[in-house]
């Protein structure tokens, strides 16, 4: 029994201890957060008040109200917070990631609090929800192709105050689909991090894991552009000394909501409806059907395991016809 401490300081020792030890993103552990406090909030309604209080049936009952309130309302989760799209599989989603956050939690306070969870049977709880595995959503090359040619279309024809804006948003799309970069990463990359002799940029992922993508021509064409403009708004004073590519008006990495939010605007006037993490499909999709390898892709994606990246595979048969015949040498 864990005397004296309420679930939620055994839940910011666990976040904590992700930030910390396991050197996890501030994102990341923020989603772990808001899952983790949820279930604090249910803890507290049926009179929970440590972990000793815990049992299967009261976990069961938890996830089921998980699902209910997914399914009749809108959900609370960081990803919804986020704006991410949930509403092809949410209930899968977001009942698969409360356990997973679950599961974690309870297995921490196992290692480092001595508490004999174990026992209770409370630490492989739901190991049988497994989300359901959904192709990622990908544009054609074609679709692409004329979304980027709009945003240097919308670019070259701009005009002061607002040209700064608009040609940073054509950059961003520009480097997010020649690298298959996460907005997060986009927004934290450094003026440093990119090798224009060499045209490669440095990119901090998850883990804190650093790696080096390649960037298309076109791509450096549109971030050299910006990076013009980039240097005559510093120079005029709209923000100050950093070293981020894309600042805010502060000096900060732009918020990643923000250029959400950008990218999607000027998708729209493009006349196409996708996130900035499509491009990142559309990315990994094209690659793979070109001929590169999975572990190729694996590393310029910054997955972990190979397992994720697999998910790009399910291609159709023509697809496979065609990187085929472009590949092998006695097609």
């Amino acid at each position: 029994k864990i005397l004296g401490m309420e679930i939620e300081r055994l839940i910011h020792s666990y976040l904590l201890y992700l930030r910390q030890q396991r050197n996890l993103s501030v994102n990341t552990v923020a989603g772990y957060g808001a899952d983790l406090n949820d279930l604090a909030v249910y803890a507290a309604e049926q009179g929970a008040e440590t972990v000793s209080a815990f049992s299967r049936s009261f976990l069961r009952s938890y996830i089921a109200s998980v699902r209910l309130r997914t399914l009749t309302g809108p959900d609370k989760s960081a990803d919804a917070k986020a704006g991410k799209d949930r509403s092809r599989h949410p209930a899968d989603a977001t009942i698969a990631r409360r356990v997973s956050s679950l599961r974690g939690w309870l297995k921490y306070l196992e290692r480092q609090h001595g508490h004999d969870l174990g026992a209770a049977h409370l630490t492989d709880f739901g190991r049988g929800a497994r989300r359901k595995r959904h192709l990622p959503r990908a544009l054609s090359v074609d679709d692409i192709a004329a979304l980027l040619r709009y945003a240097e279309k919308i670019s070259r024809q701009s005009q002061y105050p607002a040209r700064f804006a608009i040609v940073r948003d054509w950059a961003a799309c520009e480097l997010l689909y020649s690298c298959g970069l996460r907005i997060s990463e986009l927004c934290a990359v450094p003026v440093a991090g990119i090798n224009w002799g060499r045209s490669y940029v440095r990119v901090m992922g998850k883990g804190s894991k650093e790696r080096v993508v390649p960037i298309g021509s076109r791509a450096i064409t549109a971030m050299q552009t910006y990076y013009a403009e980039r240097q005559l708004a510093a120079s005029q004073g709209r923000f100050p000394e950093n070293p981020y590519m894309f600042p805010d008006r502060r000096g900060k990495p732009i918020s990643r909501v923000i250029m959400e939010v950008r990218i999607k605007r000027l998708a729209a006037a493009a006349g196409f409806k996708l996130t900035p993490h499509q491009l990142r499909h559309s990315f990994a999709t094209h690659m793979l059907l070109g001929g590169i390898d999975l572990r190729s892709l694996q590393e310029m994606l910054g997955h972990k395991s190979l397992e994720a990246t697999q998910v790009y595979t399910a291609l159709s048969p023509t697809n496979l016809q065609d990187v085929y015949r472009n590949t092998h040498p006695r097609a």
